[in-house]
């Protein structure tokens, strides 16, 4: 027994559509596409926690460094797309701004 019930924020129909869209995404360009979701964020910004799951998960370890990570918190309402360095010297810090 768990002392820990994992939360489920999204229906069955709700998560396939998900994994069809990083799917899509994924198949128009080299890059690797994740989506973490959790109810809270441990972090006044949301970015710090997305850089923290990030790395948790190694995703710095794609060839191009082109992996990018959406991050969501339900319960806060905040959300964070972060990508690595291979991204930023393509879109370049305006991208990031909008």
């Amino acid at each position: 027994m768990s002392l820990f019930r994992r939360k489920e924020f999204f229906t069955d129909e709700e998560k396939q559509s998900i994994i069809d869209a990083v799917r899509n995404a994924e198949q128009r360009t080299s890059g690797e596409v994740r989506v973490f979701v959790e109810s809270r964020c441990r972090y006044v910004n949301a970015i710090d926690r997305a850089v923290e799951i990030f790395e948790n998960l190694q995703m710095q370890k794609t060839e191009l460094r082109n992996a990018t990570l959406v991050y969501v918190a339900v319960k806060d309402k905040q959300l964070a797309v972060f990508g690595d360095e291979g991204i930023h010297q393509k879109v370049g810090n305006e991208y990031w701004a909008n």
